[in-house]
């Protein structure tokens, strides 16, 4: 009889232990990763042949990325991670692309892409795919190439802003 009772308790313990255990450990793998360093490659980008696109975001998109994990950031520390933004795709939507009813003009750009965990020896550790997208107004008139330009800045802004979110953190 006594057995029984044992072996209820245990399997009462043993149930109450695999429900807290989740709860117990969440607080130590909440810790946010820290990286060393962050990189940016927009090879595919200049693959596709918009080379203008890739070398803006190349020059912009370093600079957002550091403010948007400024908190995440050990560049001392070499064992940490680096974290790599890779941009494979943007997307320039047509006028009318997003239309509604208060901008019948607006277009809808994208910007795909993916953070990358590299650790140890360039090997990528954990992978983050992302799409983004931004309602933009084309200027049609804009002969300066400012219209473009402003575009192509608010895909990166919107690619930082995002992925900090996408990885957890």
């Amino acid at each position: 009889m006594s057995f029984s009772i044992l072996s209820r308790r245990g399997a009462i313990a043993a149930l109450a232990a695999a429900v807290a255990t989740p709860l117990l450990t969440a607080g130590a793998s909440a810790q946010p990763t820290r990286f060393r360093a962050i990189e940016v490659d927009v090879t595919n980008v200049q693959r596709s042949g918009d080379v203008v696109s890739a070398d803006r975001i190349a020059r912009e998109l370093p600079a957002l990325l550091q403010r948007s994990f400024a908190a995440y950031l050990a560049p001392g520390d070499h064992s940490a991670p680096v974290l790599r933004a890779r941009v494979d795709l943007v997307t320039y939507g047509s006028n009318g692309s997003a239309i509604s009813p208060l901008n019948p003009y607006g277009a809808k750009d994208y910007i795909e892409g993916v953070g990358e965990v590299i650790g140890p020896g360039g090997r990528v550790v954990a992978s983050y795919p992302l799409r983004a997208s931004v309602i933009a107004n084309p200027d049609l008139t804009d002969v300066t190439g400012q219209s473009g330009r402003l575009r192509t800045s608010n895909l990166a802004a919107s690619f930082a802003q995002w992925l900090p979110g996408r990885l957890g953190v």
